[in-house]
């Protein structure tokens, strides 16, 4: 029979000052103190949303890592906005949006000793739009889209469990995109694995017979 595991998920309740990048279990934004139940051969999903409007044209680069002895990272997909629209400005269609994610390949920039997935969000354009021909704003005034707070950037990266006999600590960093170092912690996500209650009671049997002999 497997044993099902008590998943104690503890997010930190003081997030890094002006963190955009958070994560949430089961689709469950900011749990604090969740416990979720699963067999050891079962999975969570995890997702990564941003908890404040992107706005400036930039490029966020994050990964997310787990240590590989307590639980695999895998899977996942941009889910962020589509964003091919008329720019008047250019005259053309164009693509404002673009995101990706990549598992533990060549290149994938992950601290010793963890494993887990990478990924870019990317706005190619920001702010108001001007009129080509007068290099004024237009009226009504013209924005290029931007990335609402709240918005879940990728999805569907599952998280599958080794060991009930320690904890898995998953940390979501934000990276250089240049140099690809740790520049700041956006999110963690303490996984406290317990034994369910009936092996706990076979394993004090078990010592108490130990202790007889």
């Amino acid at each position: 029979m497997k044993k099902l595991l008590v998943l104690v998920l503890i997010l930190s309740l003081a997030p890094i000052a002006g963190a955009a990048l958070q994560i949430s279990v089961n689709g469950e934004k900011n749990p604090v103190d969740s416990t979720i139940s699963i067999a050891m051969s079962d999975t969570i999903t995890l997702d990564i949303w941003t908890n404040t409007a992107i706005t400036a044209a930039s490029t966020t680069t994050w990964a997310l890592v787990v240590q590989p002895a307590t639980a695999i990272l895998t899977g996942g997909a941009y889910t962020g906005p589509l964003g091919t629209y008329y720019d008047p400005l250019y005259g053309a269609d164009v693509d404002n949006f673009k995101g990706v994610i990549y598992n533990n390949i060549d290149g994938l920039i992950i601290p010793t000793g963890e494993q887990g997935c990478q990924g870019t969000i990317t706005i190619w354009n920001s702010g108001e739009i001007m009129d080509p021909e007068t290099g004024e704003p237009y009226d009504p005034p013209q924005y290029y889209p931007t990335i609402a707070s709240g918005t879940v950037l990728f999805d569907n990266i599952t998280l599958h469990c080794e060991s009930w006999d320690a904890d898995a600590v998953i940390h979501l960093y934000r990276m250089s995109n240049t140099t690809g170092a740790i520049t700041s912690t956006q999110d963690t996500v303490i996984i406290h694995q317990i034994p369910e209650p009936a092996t706990m009671i076979l394993l004090c049997l078990g010592g108490l017979l130990l202790r007889k002999k």
